[in-house]
């Protein structure tokens, strides 16, 4: 028994450890109990009777003493006996309370009153609160608050250490003697959650120590003066350093802490702010000076914590608000937008490209570095998003509202000049990597809904979303129509001054999120890739300069290097933009985004049914498409903007030229519903009026082809092409691909509008190379002997057969490019003549490269002619020989 009273903590309320077994004995025996509670006077008795005697023999004399007397009867004793024994337990349990929350206060906090400890522990000591509380020699929750405050203010607590040997000293507790406020109050809290806590702790007084530490860490932040010689905005950052505590003791630290400024604070925002700003300030000023691969992302874990919070959610949103909302450059000077602004692209429109700087000699190796790294950003970025969301219903509403702030403050990327100003870009808006960065973000956000397109989720976006103003901030959360400017946008089909477009009430979540990340593409993706684009026709050029003037060796070596120098830049543009669009999660997120509007716009192009009485405009139901389609167009396609569709054929343009086995990867069921939806829109002026639109439509399928005779780099696939030419055998309407294409190759000459041949022949190239694949598969070969067959029977119509119209615009077509690969021939042979007979070298330096660059460009242009005319008049003998063979029933 000794052995196992010797650990025991409670054997301090005896004199020794020969006492607390005496003591255990007589109460197993129930002697004791009859002993204590006997009458008062017979006590006094017995202790006068006693005196002198010793102990042991004391102890027998009061145990073989009688307890009963006349006045007592065994019924009464038996009444006393509880009532006492009652008595007694509270008492008892009274001194083990006040013991656990003394070992409490020693496990958590590390210090004491009782200047006496066991020689294994190292505690504070805290002596003007012990001769405060004399003779008490203990801490309990009466006084714990001011012990706590008073360890707090300690300057130097390691001088205060009980203890305190050479060899103990080092081995102490690091948090025992920690300085740092914040640093120590997260590991009480932490402690507190641990099993150190003693057993006999109530709940509810557990709950209370918790309360303490978070009430005294939001004194700390709320008057910082008290701890001047403290940083503790870096004491907060530095407790993210380390990962070892798990992500839900910093969530409910700071989440507490926010709710104590809320019960204290009748502005709690506002001061929480204050408290907050010197964190968030250091945390915004430090991404702004590093960049993607050097920033810290322990930053990114402060922020999800943050987001949790309702109070500090919107603390963190606060902060990054710009004070002027309808400036978009401001956006990327907020702290959001500084994480947002890392990426290999430069922050800044005219800031300096960090990556591929020797493009030359290692061409393209920083990408696997750069892509971890973006999709960190970006899918950290989605959880801060998320949780801001969810958060609370006005957070959400703040959310949404900055989001749309911000998008609709930089519209102006998406005007034609942004993309082809590559120095500049949109001085007033944010930089490329800024916008992607925000598009990957939203396609994260809309993932859900496209993910499986079996659900039904997709069905659940309202096509009228884009017609509606509001007026004010209220409307908008009312009604859940936080973007702003679409109401303007340009839609698939116009309508009539005099008419009301169609819209609904209220709008739900996953609407207002599809035309939010279809418009962060518009304004991000877009328009990068149209940069892109341009900068790979300088790089062909300046190569090309570059390899003449190398063979050349006549031409000064200054000009080489200027030359090599500009070409080195360029491509470094190049390798970084590309870079940032390749990155493999976005273009995987990209391709679940555009099936699934695929399938929405499809759905929607054939919704036409009680329009009137509708109150909302969901697709009511998965229907099955068949063709020819139903007469009766539906209005709310009068609300549906042509950047849905823009976006779509920019990014299958994109895949074919730099990713095409993407297009292998996600199989059959990627590739058919972008084929329906290009055959729904390109052959049916009445639901996309734009000419223009449709014709770029033929571009998609040209991405869809399996290989590609013009341009064969553009198409190599590890994976082959399979899927892709299952597409063309195997769609359900793969019969209308023929007749679809001759209507938009005939739509473009009649837009009534003065349209250069140039732009018309643009939009008809990519129709060329489709026919003529389509050429070569008997089952849409007969397709075109059919389309023959009906201009032949109803040659005299009042309106021409479109056969019989295309035939006809495709030899016009040859007559001109034919016409025009002549013309700049004779002038490229002219200029070769001068070049060689040594004019040029006569000529300052400057003039010497624009000639170049105008040898290089007509040569461009010549062979651009001559190509066209080589693919059309093979179109036109094929067809051509369609109508003889009709004709003559071949």
């Amino acid at each position: 028994m000794a052995n196992r009273l010797s650990n025991n903590p409670f054997v301090a309320l005896f004199g020794s450890v020969e006492a607390a077994e005496r003591y255990i004995s007589l109460r197993e025996s129930g002697l004791l109990r009859l002993l204590e509670y006997r009458p008062r006077a017979e006590r006094k008795v017995v202790a006068n009777e006693n005196r002198g005697v010793s102990n042991d023999r004391r102890l027998q004399v009061e145990t073989e003493r009688p307890v009963f007397n006349e006045e007592n009867s065994p019924r009464d004793m038996t009444k006393g006996i509880e009532t006492c024994i009652t008595d007694c337990s509270s008492r008892i349990t009274e001194e083990l309370k006040k013991t656990g929350i003394a070992r409490l206060t020693e496990e958590i906090f590390g210090f004491t009153v009782n200047k006496v400890v066991d020689e294994g522990k190292n505690l504070i000591f805290l002596e003007d609160l012990a001769s405060e509380i004399a003779p008490k020699n203990w801490i309990d929750m009466e006084v714990l608050e001011q012990a706590l405050f008073q360890r707090l203010l300690l300057e130097e607590p390691s001088t205060y250490l009980l203890n305190k040997t050479v060899n103990r000293l080092e081995r102490s507790d690091n948090h025992v003697t920690e300085k740092e406020v914040i640093s120590y109050l997260f590991e009480c809290y932490k402690r507190l959650c641990s099993p150190l806590i003693p057993k006999d702790v109530k709940e509810e007084e557990i709950e209370e120590v918790k309360n303490l530490i978070l009430r005294n860490a939001a004194t700390a932040l709320r008057q910082p003066a008290l701890f001047e010689a403290q940083e503790l905005h870096l004491q907060i950052i530095n407790l993210f350093r380390d990962t070892s505590a798990p992500p839900e003791d910093f969530i409910n630290f700071f989440t507490g802490i926010s709710e104590q400024f809320v019960r204290d604070e009748s502005e709690p925002i506002n001061v929480l702010l204050e408290a907050f700003a010197p964190t968030l300030d250091f945390i915004q000023n430090d991404v702004a000076q590093s960049n993607i691969i050097t920033f810290n992302r322990c930053y990114l874990h402060i922020l999800q914590t943050f987001s949790v919070s309702p109070e500090l959610g919107a603390v963190l949103l606060l902060h990054s608000t710009p004070k002027e909302t309808s400036h978009g450059r401001l956006y990327a000077d907020t702290l959001i937008g500084s994480i947002l602004s890392l990426s290999c692209l430069p922050k800044t429109p005219n800031g300096p490209y960090e990556f591929f700087q020797d493009p030359l000699q290692s061409p393209d190796i920083e990408g696997a570095n750069i892509w971890p790294a973006l999709s960190f950003i970006c899918e950290n970025m989605h959880k801060i998003f998320y949780n801001l969301l969810k958060s609370s219903t006005q957070l959400k509403h703040e959310t949404l509202s900055w989001l749309a702030n911000c998008l609709h403050s930089n519209s102006a990327r998406g005007k034609l000049w942004t993309a082809h100003n590559l120095g500049l870009g949109a001085p007033a808006c944010v930089s490329d990597g800024f916008m992607l960065n925000l598009g990957c973000v939203l396609l994260h956000l809309c993932q859900p809904i496209c993910s499986n397109l079996n659900d039904l989720k997709v069905n659940r976006i309202d096509p009228t979303y884009c017609a509606v103003k509001v007026k004010d901030d209220a409307e908008a959360h009312y009604r859940g129509v936080h973007m702003k400017g679409l109401d303007s946008e340009t839609c698939l089909i116009p309508i009539a001054e005099d008419e009301q477009r169609p819209t609904a009430e209220k709008y739900s979540f996953v609407t207002e999120c599809f035309f939010m990340a279809h418009r962060a593409l518009d304004l991000g993706f877009r328009v990068a890739l149209e940069r892109l684009m341009q900068l790979y026709r300088e790089v062909t050029q300046i190569q090309r300069v570059f390899v003449e003037v190398q063979e050349q060796g006549s031409f000064q070596s200054e000009v080489v290097q200027t030359i090599r120098q500009r070409l080195e830049r360029e491509m470094t543009r190049c390798f970084s933009i590309r870079a940032a669009l390749l990155e493999p999660h976005s273009l995987s997120l990209m391709v679940q985004f555009h099936v699934a509007t695929a399938v929405w716009l499809v759905q929607v192009a054939t919704d036409a049914t009680n329009e009137t009485e509708r109150i909302s405009f969901v697709p009511a139901k998965l229907r099955e498409i068949t063709f020819p389609l139903p007469e009766q167009v539906p209005s709310t396609l009068s609300c549906v903007p042509e950047f849905l569709i823009e976006n779509t054929v920019g990014f299958l343009s994109f895949l074919r030229r730099f990713n095409p086995r993407t297009l292998e990867e996600q199989g059959f069921d990627f590739l058919s519903p972008i084929l329906t939806e290009v055959l729904v829109f390109m052959g049916s002026q009445q639901r996309m009026r734009n000419p223009h639109l449709r014709a770029r439509l033929a571009e998609c399928l040209e991405s869809l082809l399996p290989h590609h005779k013009e341009n064969p780099a553009f198409s190599t696939s590890s994976y082959g092409g399979f899927f892709r030419e299952r597409l063309f055998k195997e769609h359900p309407h793969r019969n209308q691909i023929v007749r679809s294409l001759l209507e938009v190759f005939v739509g473009i000459e009649m837009t009534g509008q003065s349209v250069a041949f140039e732009q018309k022949f643009n939009y008809r190239r990519p129709m060329y190379v489709v026919m003529d694949y389509l050429w070569q598969i008997e089952e849409h070969k007969d397709c075109f002997r059919q389309l023959a067959a009906e201009a032949e029977s109803n040659m005299e119509a009042v309106s021409p057969p479109i056969f019989l119209r295309f035939i006809n615009l495709l030899m016009n077509d040859a007559v001109f490019l034919l016409d025009e690969a002549l013309s700049n021939m004779a002038q490229l042979r002219q200029m070769q003549a001068a070049r060689d007979s040594g004019e040029w070298r006569q000529l300052p330096t400057h003039e010497q490269e624009q000639n170049e660059a105008l040898f290089q460009n007509t040569g461009m242009i010549a062979r651009f002619f001559w190509v066209s005319f080589i693919i059309l008049t093979r179109n036109l003998r094929f067809h051509v020989q369609t109508g003889v063979r009709m004709t003559s029933d071949d």
